[in-house]
């Protein structure tokens, strides 16, 4: 359900001398975050920024043409000085999620800026950093020079930003942040870094700001002095940032990395010839950037490009397993007719560590992988209960839940999402229930689904983890099924008769009108119409064979009261030819868990084998899980050796009492070498 927004980094206003000191804070000790309106923002958009592990504030959007920019407003007196990732997310109408590149906010009270400003080192004799500059050197360079007290061990914040002279406000996307640990040959030569070119390529005119943070092994802070170089350029970043099109919820894992590393990137005016160069660099959480994870891809567009209107970019996964956790940032640059381009940048978190995927969340009044309408409405929605390993106090859970209808259609307002910070009592119970508001689950008619997953910052690392989706279908109390997928009937062709069969559910002694097709047969009438009086157990059963595959429509009618009318699908499917000695086979499926209601397997197999031509006369069936083959004579009733008709054909009848996936494997014991391995539900 991934949908790009192309979303901007968050900004923030007290950030314009590149740190929030005491006078940003001295008016009511708040500190602000704002979001720029981003492409496709729309009504009921919830907005969710994250100020790093600390606070989470929500935004529902009502008015997208004048709510923007969104201000979330985060209470400084939970917020210590330290240095925080700031992201966001959002979530649109039909449940799909967009997250933004992240930020970083310094925060630092004191923010005495007595230490020597660092120095940036490609500015020219009149301190102006112009184009070719940025272009050669793929960004600019700054040093942090030696200053006071300088030790091994001592970790340097270094901030770099842009005031846009249009403006004179910081340029959202040119905050750069990055950490590094003083080593020995830093004591005597300071040390350089290397801002990317993406963070600068933002504006025409404007001036780069850089200053750092000092934090020695007691942790006491200095901080620098401003340095300001001028910036004259003459391109700027125009293109959509690209897409790590496997991230989930701004995380890859290793499930999503068995690939490698994909990235799109989309731009309007893709044109054959163009050079496009993808960047990718890695940072550890803290953001040092880790050895042997920049690389980049060069890419000349094809026609085959142009048509699919994107290209789609893979760095090897040894990359990724490199970094095992941190953070990528890529960009691209486009190069035609001796003019570059450059594109926003994009960030996605790895982690490797964690396990991924985590076990599905479970709806706890579903039964069977079916939740009652009744049910919803007596406990005032849907009961879904997380739990995993080692589940651990101030971890974030995220719960995810949306509706879809019997197509397979999103249903509009259906998506529920909940962040909760587990406490000791849930870290006792080693469980979360969330409840999907009734208004949100009965959106979700019969036959539809609800489905749910959900994902969690670790407390202790910041790691991730996301589980896999639990699905179940909503019915109301009377629960029909039939089994699906029989092949058409036609005696003239094959001498079995495939069956489609059913249970359907009422009070005892009503009785019920039903009626299909004209193509379609009642078995216990041998019409498409047929009468059912519901037994002292509250069930009828039926069979429905057809002459035509595809779906059909069963209509079910109280017969003391039309009104109350119900209708039950199914499908038809096709026999499926061989090259061997099976001529062809079909099988039905879903079949109730009932030790009653049957898969059935039918098949026709050659007369004689085709290389020793001995006549064939039997089939050897075996099954596994719970399941049992009607008329088994075998110790646990799982294998049969099954007679041939007179035209080589067979029925088998396979039943289970419990809800599962079976394996049934065919084979015939004249004609060695043959092998047909069939997969059947039993709901």
């Amino acid at each position: 359900m991934f949908k790009n927004y192309g979303l901007f980094p968050p900004y923030l206003p007290q950030m314009n001398d590149g740190i929030i000191n005491e006078d940003d804070l001295s008016v009511d000790n708040k500190i602000y975050v704002e979001i720029a309106e981003y492409q496709l923002a729309d009504v009921a958009d919830e907005i969710r920024v994250n100020f790093d592990k600390i606070s989470s504030k929500l935004k529902v959007i009502t008015d997208p043409k004048n709510e923007f920019p969104v201000q979330m407003v985060f209470d400084a007196n939970i917020i210590p000085d330290g240095v925080y990732k700031i992201d966001y997310s959002v979530t649109d109408f039909a449940g799909n999620i967009s997250e933004s590149p992240f930020t970083f906010a310094i925060v630092d009270r004191r923010d005495s800026g007595t230490l020597p400003a660092p120095i940036f080192i490609d500015a020219d004799i009149n301190n102006i950093i112009n184009n070719n500059d940025v272009v050669s050197n793929f960004g600019t360079h700054i040093l942090v020079p030696i200053y006071p007290n300088i030790s091994i061990g001592d970790e340097v914040v270094l901030s770099f930003w842009i005031i846009d002279d249009e403006t004179n406000l910081v340029a959202p996307g040119s905050s750069y942040t990055i950490k590094h640990l003083i080593v020995g040959q830093d004591i005597t030569d300071g040390f350089v870094t290397l801002v990317p070119e993406i963070n600068i390529l933002l504006v025409k005119r404007g001036k780069a700001k850089a200053r750092y943070q000092s934090i020695d092994a007691n942790q006491h802070v200095e901080t620098s002095k401003i340095a300001t170089a001028m910036l004259e350029l003459d391109i700027s970043v125009s293109l959509p940032a690209p897409v790590f099109v496997d991230n989930i919820h701004g995380w890859l894992t290793s499930a999503q990395l068995s690939k490698g590393i994909r990235v799109r990137c989309i731009y309007d005016d893709m044109a054959i010839g163009d050079i496009v160069t993808l960047y990718i660099r890695g940072y550890t959480m803290d953001n040092i950037p880790i050895n042997g994870t920049s690389a980049n891809i060069v890419h000349t567009v094809t026609l085959f490009d142009v048509d699919d209107g994107y290209l789609l970019l893979t760095f090897l996964k040894g990359i990724a397993e490199k970094l095992n956790f941190g953070y990528f940032t890529s960009y691209y640059k486009v190069f035609r007719a001796n003019k570059t381009r450059y594109s926003y940048f994009s960030n996605v978190k790895v982690d490797l560590e964690h396990m991924n995927p985590l076990s599905a969340p479970v709806f706890m009044q579903a039964e069977n992988g079916v939740i009652y309408i009744s049910d919803i409405e007596m406990d005032n929605g849907a009961i879904v209960r997380v739990s995993y390993p080692e589940m651990a106090l101030n971890d974030t859970l995220s719960i995810y839940i949306y509706g879809t209808d019997e197509n397979g259609h999103f249903i509009n307002n259906s998506g529920y999402q909940n962040v909760v910070i587990l406490n000791t009592g849930d870290v006792a119970n080693q469980y979360y229930d969330f409840i999907d508001p009734k208004k949100k689950a009965l959106l979700v008619p019969r036959n539809g689904k609800l489905h749910a997953y959900f994902t969690v910052i670790y407390a202790d690392d910041g790691g991730f983890s996301y589980s896999e989706q639990s699905n179940v279908v909503v019915d109301s109390k009377i629960s029909d099924v039939i089994t699906s997928n029989a092949a058409p009937y036609d005696y003239n062709v094959v001498h079995v008769r495939s069956y489609n069969y059913a249970r359907i559910i009422g009070e005892p002694g009503t009785i019920l009108k039903l009626s299909s097709p004209i193509y379609t047969q009642f078995v216990e009438s041998g019409t498409n119409t047929h009468q059912v009086t519901v037994n002292p157990d509250g069930e009828g059963r039926f069979r429905l064979l057809s002459s035509h595959s595809g779906d059909v429509t069963i209509s079910i009618v109280q017969a003391t009261n039309p009104i109350i009318n119900r209708s039950l699908m199914t499908h038809f499917g096709n026999y499926i030819l061989t090259d061997g000695n099976i001529d062809f086979y079909n099988n039905s499926t879903n079949a109730l868990s009932d030790g009653v209601m049957p898969c059935c397997i039918y098949l026709r197999t050659a007369p004689k084998d085709n290389i020793s031509n001995v006549d064939i006369t039997k089939v050897f069936v075996q099954v596994d899980g719970n399941a049992k083959i009607v008329g088994s004579t075998a110790i646990g009733g799982q294998s049969a050796t099954i007679n041939l008709n007179d035209d080589f054909s067979c029925e088998i009848q396979i039943v289970n009492t419990v809800s599962e996936s079976i394996s049934a494997i065919i084979t015939l014991p004249e004609s060695p070498g043959t092998l047909l391995i069939l997969n059947l539900f039993f709901q």
